[in-house]
């Protein structure tokens, strides 16, 4: 199936990219784990369902104070040294790309 939107696509790829990582955390961090991996696919269901309304706008910023929380659970993931700087500042790229793709999608639906 191909997507038309280009934030489902740049999400797909970061959930793949994250995942891979990810699943291999120790069982002591099984709740640190799962919240990544559950608010990455949300992140993309929260994507899918909000192209469907009409009034996007509430939506949007769900997906981006999602997007946030993902991002403080990946400093939980440095400093308890789960992941390196590198994959941190790699990670936090892919989500800053998504959340200018989600600010972009926010200014077109107000024209």
């Amino acid at each position: 199936m191909q997507d038309k939107l280009l934030i489902v696509t740049n999400l797909k790829k970061t959930i793949m990219y994250i995942e891979k990582t990810v699943i291999n955390y120790p069982n002591k961090y099984k709740v640190l784990k799962d919240k990544i991996i559950s608010s990455l696919y949300d992140i993309l269901e929260l994507t899918y369902y909000t192209n469907c309304l009409d009034d996007k706008k509430n939506n949007q910023y769900v997906i981006i104070s999602k997007i946030k929380m993902l991002d403080f659970y990946f400093m939980v993931s440095l400093n308890n040294k789960l992941i390196n700087q590198k994959k941190y500042i790699s990670y936090t790229n892919y989500l800053l790309d998504i959340t200018k793709l989600i600010y972009g999608w926010i200014n077109e639906t107000k024209k």
